[in-house]
């Protein structure tokens, strides 16, 4: 609001003063600091009006007010040579509106002294008319002869200062030149090499590429074979799983035989405890008989000596008794030769019953002696009977015991053999998933390689938008540098009338010098005010002495930001450092928990090992319980089970040969799989070396694109530097035109150079296109073969799970068999052992039940330490998903943090720029105003001997007082629009000034964001430091 106020003030005050044309809020101070002059001018001409006295301080005005007008003229001409490009057009045509509208003010200020001079000549006496003509005369000969000499002598000074500043200038541009030749000549071999390293790269990809095609090619007929390997994988699969069906029926079978041999044994434990009985009891009756022999010897010693007349029969007969009495003694041994002796036996006692039918009161009990030796017999028969087939058994089951203890043998050794194929197969696709992952990496890093070249593309794209819009702007600069030319042109005319104007000027105000003797009073006045104008000039160089420490400030100030961005710079690397550190941890830990995955699937395998086995020893606890309860039942069932094994037996051996041939083609399949891979795997490690040599060549191309977008923006700014190098050396000199043009020639060489390594950067990037989606065709295809080899290693897979199960049934069915042998063997060799068999089994059946108890544990333990496993491989990889995102967003933290820094370096480059166009600027003011300085001096001192002059010649010089005045008034009205002008530069020096404080406020508020932003980065990679530990 006070802004406004004091612009309509200001509006109001140059309305009164009849000055209505427009004037903006940034002209308001130099606006109100000349009105300020105008309104002190009219006071002192106000003031000389009344006092009309002191000719000596007239005539020192009007020499004072010719000084001032050279000095006017003259830095009217330096200000139309340095403020061509410095001021812009618009403040330039307010100034010469207003230098206009003073000069009318000067023109009105003239006729008016006109006026007051006619009113004091009127007032004197005609007499004295003629000789003041007279000695006007003399006094504007001698002074006109004067202010030749003087004008001439300062003009040739003037302009002598003027060729050595030019010389100077000259000098300095032509090293400038000098220079920028050798950076353009150097600029030029480095693309001529560039050209040379691109041509090479271009060719060395043609190579590439031409290889890959071959390769792929190779690549495609692989594919067709393995695919053709897959369908014959596939038919010998399925031809596998019927087998497979066809087997685990003939298990199921086989395990229903194996409980009804459980049965049978258990049956046929319960018939030999009851046969062992059987046998106690005949033990028992044998002792009685034996009881009962003993009483027949002593009957029969008796009967001896009463029956003398069959002795000889008698002694037949008690031969035969004792042969009888020792075949029973040797029962075991001899059962056959009693048999034999009982037929004889039989026959005798048919002959003694005959020969002894009268002695049947002697014989009755000879009789039932005999009738129990025959139920004896009966049952030594039915013993004998079933000792032959028990024989038998045992002979037939020995030889078959034999021959499944070869088998036996044999399967041990087949399964030990399969178990180490089993092993070696493990480790091969532990191999092989290990490759499958390190294949999986790599297309990731391909896929983040491809995601980067997209990046690039879109900069790229970006950077040619930028150029576009900047040769536009060129462009507009050009035509607005015309309009500018022309502009310039038109106030050479301007000045040209205006000059005109001014020499017309000059004649009127010579006239009105004759008419300001009266005004010489006001010359103490006059002093005291160009005393306040030094005073001013004095502030001025105060405040370019501030804007030089300001400058220096800046210099430091820059020279921090300098240092400040290499210590970023070396932060940066640090930070790098860190991120390659980080990576490698994350390696670590996925190497860790694919270690943990490892453990985790043998923990898993043991767990399944262990419940394996916990079920075959439940169900051998449960087999063991059964058999001793249904022992005695399956002995019945052995002998027609033992027919059907051998039969079963021939077909295992059958299939089992079977097995053998399809082992053997499965491992020759195997070894051509493994042939197949080890080429996949050559091959991929030959696309990853070529893969690796294609991301340098590509980080090479970058850099040397990097360096041609650094070298093209240089030669961008050397460009515009010279474009206005070139309008400055228009005006100055026609010497150097021929050097511009050369210069410019070789920009244009330069620029079509650039456009030749674009259009070259193109082809190379559609090149390069091509080149990635032949690459994409290429990971496809090795995708589909990675899905092949997925497939197989899955079919190999179930296969081997397949054989486990297999060799799982047939251990089971080993141990049962053995189980059962030695029960057999058992039971038919030691059939008494049965009490010590069942305590043995109470104490293995409490081993086992502490066993079983220390395995629960065990199995706790792992299933625990699996759960921790899990819980850990969990954390593993949320921190290695959280460290992933960390460095995610630390890359792109690292990527502002670039963009910013190349910001800054741009912005820097032109705080350069302008820095060291306003110190050429303040030392042209420095040599204007040291200049100034050296002419007030020698103005002074000529004041000075002038002054001891006119005391001299004082008496000399009253007639010419009249004369004197009205030049002294014009030379003061010159006065006053010199000092105008001079305040017109001091405020132009002031805005410039705030201008350059602006800019300073600007850089650091940038400087303040860009700490802001390297805090928050330092505050985030310290919380990354403490997440990762």
């Amino acid at each position: 609001m006070e802004e406004q106020r004091k612009f309509k003030i200001l509006k109001n005050k140059l309305e009164a003063m009849n000055y209505r044309l427009p004037f903006s809020y940034d002209s308001m101070p130099l606006v109100d600091a000349l009105l300020n002059d105008v309104s002190s001018l009219n006071s002192t001409l106000s003031r000389i009006r009344l006092q009309k006295s002191d000719p000596e301080s007239i005539r020192e005005l009007s020499e004072r007010v010719e000084f001032l007008n050279r000095e006017k003229l003259r830095l009217e001409e330096e200000l139309q040579r340095s403020s061509i490009n410095a001021n812009p057009f618009d403040d330039r045509e307010i100034l010469n509106k207003s230098i206009s509208d003073l000069r009318k003010e000067n023109k009105a200020l003239s006729q008016r002294l006109l006026s007051i001079q006619s009113s004091k000549s009127n007032s004197i006496d005609c007499k004295s008319k003629e000789y003041i003509d007279k000695l006007f005369t003399d006094f504007n000969f001698l002074k006109k002869q004067l202010e030749d000499s003087e004008e001439n002598s300062q003009r040739l000074l003037y302009e002598n200062r003027n060729l050595q500043d030019r010389n100077r200038t000259l000098e300095g541009q032509i090293i400038s030149l000098k220079k920028e030749i050798e950076v353009s000549v150097v600029t030029i071999k480095d693309i001529t090499n560039e050209k040379r390293s691109t041509t090479e790269e271009y060719y060395s990809l043609k190579k590439i590429i031409s290889n890959y095609e071959s390769k792929c090619a190779a690549y495609e007929e692989e594919n067709i074979s393995l695919r053709n390997d897959l369908q014959k994988v596939q038919i010998y699969a399925r031809n596998i799983e019927s087998q497979l069906s066809g087997m685990n029926k003939e298990l199921g079978k086989s395990r229903n035989e194996i409980e009804m041999n459980t049965s049978t044994k258990s049956r046929l434990s319960s018939q030999l405890d009851s046969l062992q009985r059987q046998i106690d009891i005949l033990q028992n009756e044998n002792n009685q008989l034996h009881i009962l022999r003993d009483d027949d010897r002593k009957m029969i010693i008796e009967l001896e000596n009463k029956c003398k007349e069959i002795d000889d029969a008698y002694k037949t007969s008690q031969d035969k008794i004792r042969v009888i009495q020792r075949e029973s003694q040797n029962f075991c041994d001899t059962i056959r030769e009693k048999s034999e002796e009982i037929r004889n036996r039989d026959l005798t006692r048919k002959d003694l019953e005959k020969e002894l039918y009268d002695t049947k009161i002697y014989i009755s009990k000879y009789e039932e002696s005999q009738g129990e030796i025959s139920r004896l017999k009966a049952v030594i028969d039915d013993l004998s009977a079933e000792i032959r087939k028990y024989s038998c058994e045992n002979k037939d089951l020995k030889s078959s015991v034999k021959y499944k203890e070869d088998d036996a043998k044999q399967y041990k050794n087949y399964l030990d053999q399969t178990n180490k194929d089993i092993e070696i197969y493990k480790r091969k696709l532990d191999e092989d998933n290990m490759k499958i992952e390190s294949l999986n990496n790599v297309i990731r890093s391909y896929s983040q390689t491809e995601e980067q070249l997209r990046n690039i593309k879109c900069q790229y794209e970006d950077s040619l938008t930028r150029e576009r819009q900047l040769k536009k702007e060129i462009d507009q600069l050009q035509l607005i540098i015309q309009k500018s030319e022309e502009k310039i042109k038109f106030n050479y005319k301007q000045q040209d009338s205006i000059q005109s104007q001014l020499t017309l000027v000059e004649e009127e105000n010579t006239k009105i010098q004759k008419n300001l003797a009266e005004y010489m009073a006001k010359d103490n006045a006059k002093t005291i005010e160009i005393g306040k104008y030094e005073n001013k000039i004095r502030d001025c160089y105060c405040e370019i002495e501030d804007l030089k420490r300001k400058i220096i400030d800046q210099d430091q100030i820059t020279k921090g930001l300098s240092d400040e961005i290499k210590d970023r710079h070396k932060a940066f690397i640090a930070e790098q450092d860190h991120v390659d550190r980080l990576n490698e941890q994350i390696s670590q830990l996925k190497d860790f928990i694919s270690s943990l995955e490892s453990t985790r699937s043998d923990l898993v395998k043991k767990l399944e090992s262990f419940q394996i086995s916990d079920m075959d020893k439940d169900n051998t606890l449960k087999k063991f319980r059964d058999e001793l309860s249904q022992v005695k039942k399956q002995l019945q069932i052995t002998e027609r089970n033992c027919n059907d094994r051998l039969i079963e037996r021939e077909k295992y051996l059958k299939d089992i040969e079977n097995l053998h041939y399809d082992n053997s083609r499965r491992s020759d399949e195997i070894s051509s799989l493994r042939s197949n891979i080890k080429r996949l795997n050559n091959d991929i490690d030959d696309l990853k070396s070529k893969l690796k040599t294609v991301q340098e060549s590509e980080e090479n191309f970058k850099r040397s694109w990097r360096d041609s977008e650094i070298e093209k923006a240089r030669v961008t700014e050397i460009s515009h530097a010279l474009n206005l190098q070139l309008e400055d050396y228009k005006k100055s000199c026609s010497r150097m035109q021929s050097q511009f043009q050369d210069a410019s020639k070789e920009l244009i060489y330069s620029e079509n150079k650039l456009k030749a390594l674009e259009d070259k950067y193109n082809a190379l990037s559609y090149e390069k296109d091509s080149f990635a989606v032949r690459v994409e065709e290429i990971g496809k295809e090795l995708r589909n073969k990675i899905e092949v080899s997925a497939n197989a290693l899955r079919d190999k897979d179930e296969l081997s799970q397949k054989l486990r199960m297999i060799s799982d049934e047939y251990d089971k069915l080993l141990r049962a068999y053995d189980f059962l042998n030695l029960d057999y063997k058992k039971l038919t060799g030691k059939s008494a052992a049965g009490e010590n068999l069942i305590e043995n089994l109470k104490k293995q059946e409490e081993i086992y039940v502490r066993t079983i108890k220390q395995l629960e544990e065990n199995l706790r333990n792992a299933i625990r330490a699996a759960e921790m496993a899990d819980y850990k491989r969990i954390d593993a990889e949320k921190t290695s998903e959280n460290l992933i995102k960390d460095m995610h967003s630390a890359k792109s933290f690292n990527r502002d943090l670039d963009m910013s820094r190349d910001e800054l370096q741009r912005k820097i480059i032109t705080v350069e720029n302008e820095k060291s166009f306003l110190e050429t600027r303040c030392r042209s003011f420095e040599s204007e105003i040291s200049n100034l300085k050296s002419q007030l001096d020698y103005e002074k001192q000529r004041s000075d001997v002038e002054s001891r002059s006119f005391v001299i010649t004082k008496d000399s010089f009253r007639k010419y007082e009249i004369d004197d005045d009205k030049s002294r008034i014009s030379k003061q009205s010159n006065n006053e629009q010199l000092v105008s002008e001079l305040y017109k530069q001091i405020e132009v020096y002031k805005t410039e000034g705030l201008k350059l404080e602006m800019n300073y406020m600007k850089l650091l508020d940038e400087l303040n964001q860009t700490k802001h932003m390297l805090n928050r980065a330092e505050a985030r990679i310290a919380e990354l430091e403490i997440s990762r530990r």
